[in-house]
Order: structure tokens, then sequence, then C-alpha cells
């Protein structure tokens, strides 16, 4: 688990300085692949704990993330959000149940979808991942709502002002562009962030202890009223 810290965050200054310079890419498994075997766990000569770094480039690190969701969308539902950054069980696996209000403050319905896109907020936001010698974070999702949402779908609605392409607004935008300005955040200190599609039958061990994290963290029940950054405890 995590410590929380308060944080302040201004839905005005929430939308990055240049949307094109920031937009990420997926990558994508090739059949004979894993996540697991694309990134396996490695301990380097930079790491003080193991790491799931690219086979091929120790430079580039996963993070597994996932949510769990109750009663989605209804006036009684609860959600959790997880990651996984490191085999170890005691510090490689956080969990955090999804807030009622958004970074702007204003109160929203609480849904998986929006769980799953809080869970990459919140490893992105989770330490200073550049200090590990990390120059590309890839977050592991099997939400391609918030896959495709982060590489794809968001160019058109920030060219159309958040509107869908049927003229509706952009659910959970307040999420998207706080995420937006995380990955503005990363590439203005050199650090790509990517996005890999896990497959949610075979996404392997990991992906399934974020799984378990999110689903005994939403069986709490607990709905906390405001949103606060998730930051690793000292």
């Amino acid at each position: 688990m995590s410590g929380k810290t308060s944080h302040s965050f201004h839905y005005k200054e929430s939308y990055p300085s240049s949307v094109k310079r920031v937009i990420t890419n997926e990558i994508f498994l090739h059949s004979s692949d894993t996540p697991e075997s694309l990134f396996p766990s490695s301990l380097s000569k930079v790491d003080t704990q193991s790491r799931f770094r690219h086979r091929d480039d120790i430079s580039k690190c996963l993070i597994y993330t996932h949510s769990a969701c109750a009663h989605n969308g209804r006036f009684n539902a609860h959600a959790a959000c997880s990651f996984v950054f490191s085999p170890d069980r005691n510090r490689g696996t956080v969990s955090f149940p999804l807030e009622r209000r958004g970074p702007s403050g204003e109160r929203h319905r609480i849904t998986n979808n929006r769980a799953s896109l809080r869970a990459v907020i919140g490893a992105l936001q989770y330490k200073e991942w550049n200090k590990d010698s990390i120059e590309t974070i890839v977050i592991g999702s099997s939400s391609s709502y918030v896959v495709w949402g982060a590489t794809q779908w968001v160019r058109t609605w920030t060219q159309n002002g958040w509107k869908t392409s049927e003229g509706n607004d952009v659910l959970n935008q307040d999420l998207w562009m706080c995420l937006l300005k995380e990955f503005e955040h990363w590439s203005n200190i050199g650090v790509a962030v990517e996005f890999l599609l896990v497959p949610e039958k075979s996404g392997g061990v990991m992906h399934q202890r974020a799984k378990i994290a999110a689903c005994a963290t939403a069986a709490e029940g607990e709905v906390p009223d405001d949103f606060e950054m998730v930051t690793e405890s000292p």
C-alpha cells in the first residue's frame, strides 16, 4: 500500500500546452509474446528492487494497472484502483479506493472506466520513475477504453473541443485532462509514456496480482470524497 498526500489540482491548468507533443503510443505483443516474456522481472544494477524491464531495453519498464467496481455507475457504486510495479509483494503493489470527486473538485459517478483511468494516473504520479533510470514508462492495462483512449481517441476529442464523434461530451474529461498533464510532465523531463493492452485471461501472474489487489480494496466499500495524489511512502 502507499501513503497519500493532499494534492491541489486546478482544472484550468490541466490542459497541456501541446497535445500533439504529449500523445502516447501503443505497443503490441507479438503472437509468441506475453507481457511477462517481453518485460521479465529483473534486478539491474540501478534497481533497489526488481522491476519489469523490457528484455531488449532495460530503460523501458512496465507497470501493471487494474480496477474493480461494484454496482458500476449506480448510486451505491464503489470502486478501487491498483498498480503493480515490482514483484516485491510488500512494496511493489499499490491499491486505493476511487474518490467521489475528480481533480477539478466536481463529484462524479463511480464507474469501472473511471477507476481504470484513475489507476493509470495513480501509477504515473506515484514516484519519480526517472530516478530509477527509466526512460519509458509502459502502462499495462486490460482496459481498451484506457489504452485506445490514451493513444488514439484523445487526439480527436481535443480537436473537437472534448466532444465525441456523435457530438456528446466526453465522459471522464477531468481525468483525461489530468492524464494529459501527466504525459506532459514526463515528456518535459525526457520520459516517454506508452501503453500495452494486456490480455485479461492471459496477462500473467502480475496482472492477476493487480486485479486481486483492486478487488480486495473495492470490497472494503470505501468511497473517499476528495481526489488525492497517491505517493510512495518514505
